[in-house]
């Protein structure tokens, strides 16, 4: 499981391995000890404490069990500063390409943007991508928004740059989005953007050891 701590001045990245063994820390901004995330029975669960009130999907609640695709809040009672985080699996396989179809794509939660995400605190018009010669340029006006771990307000994307959205990951090159799609909450508009099929590479080991026996062959 990978959690993605959402702060205001870096997106933060804690790596779970996938043998549910052991302890870890969240820290906070000043690299003290936030909360900690120990393995219970095969789970991971976020461990409550005295200093912290936890809160999944909008109920306040106590040791709390960490799944796929889930959006926490952690609030210091001394202070009431909260931190976000959200969870997703070690690996996802339904990242999709597309291609883009007009200079400018919007992303948010109406249904007329060019990729949709039904996510409780993704905005109707979260971020806009405007084609600007060879760049795209993102902007937004939310916070917890970040472009390769940094957050922005406006920002060329260079080519591999990503957006992280509260899971969503769009990965920019030149006029191919890479897309995942978090617990299935993402719709695509075909007006704007269209799937690309990627060929796969497949090689048999016949196929290897004829290039073997080729490249060692005498002139």
């Amino acid at each position: 499981m990978i959690v993605y701590i959402l702060k205001n001045d870096k997106l933060r990245k804690m790596t779970l391995p996938q043998k549910v063994y052991g302890a870890y820390s969240i820290l906070d901004d000043e690299n003290k000890i936030l909360a900690n995330i120990e393995a219970e029975n095969g789970e991971w669960i976020l461990k409550d404490n005295p200093e912290i009130e936890i809160e999944a999907n909008g109920i306040n609640q106590q040791d709390t069990k960490l799944v796929n695709y889930g959006f926490y809040s952690i609030k210091q009672t001394i202070n009431g500063e909260k931190t976000e985080i959200y969870t997703t699996p070690l690996y996802e396989p339904n990242n999709k390409h597309y291609v883009v179809k007009t200079n400018q794509i919007t992303i948010g939660s109406d249904p007329s943007c060019s990729i949709v995400y039904n996510f409780g605190r993704v905005a109707q018009r979260h971020i806009t991508l405007t084609k600007n010669g060879k760049y795209w340029v993102a902007e937004t006006d939310q916070n917890l928004t970040y472009i390769t771990n940094r957050p922005f307000r406006k920002k060329n994307m260079f080519h591999g740059d990503y957006i992280f959205l509260y899971g969503l990951k769009i990965i920019v090159i030149n006029d191919i989005l890479i897309i995942n799609n978090p617990n299935g909450q993402v719709a695509i508009n075909p007006s704007a953007i269209e799937e690309k099929a990627i060929a796969k590479q497949q090689s048999t080991y016949q196929d290897r050891v004829a290039v073997r026996s080729a490249q060692n062959a005498p002139p």
